[in-house]
């Protein structure tokens, strides 16, 4: 049980510590987490975020390359690397690259973790 509970809390502190925007969804895609860079780029506290629709907080995601990417990784339980995205968010119009990588118990998908490994303005 310590193992297990030292590796939770090196997984935790990579999700929080990281440099990129990191969340994870459900397959009803609700945020379940996202750390403190995802909260800056969307403007949003945490609590505004976690158990929260994307589409329903984020309406001008719907069938954006990040909602169809988002839902392929979902529906195929494949990873999506380098998926790009113009933001719809921001103000700026920031660019994307986004990996998105199931999380899967006995072959169904069950969470999405998403990474923006890189932003870019235009």
């Amino acid at each position: 049980m310590k193992l297990i509970h030292e590796a939770e809390n090196i997984l935790h502190c990579n999700f929080e510590e990281s440099e990129h925007v990191m969340a994870i969804f459900d397959t009803d895609m609700n945020y379940i987490a996202a750390n403190h860079n995802a909260c800056d780029l969307l403007g949003k506290k945490r609590e505004e975020l976690e158990g929260k629709n994307m589409l329903q907080l984020f309406p001008q995601l719907t069938a954006s390359a990040s909602h169809r990417h988002l839902l392929g990784a979902i529906s195929s339980g494949e990873n999506i690397i380098n998926a790009p995205s113009v933001g719809n968010i921001t103000k700026e119009g920031a660019k994307f690259l986004t990996d998105y990588y199931p999380l899967k118990h006995n072959g169904k998908v069950y969470a999405v973790i998403s990474v923006t490994r890189k932003i870019y303005l235009p």
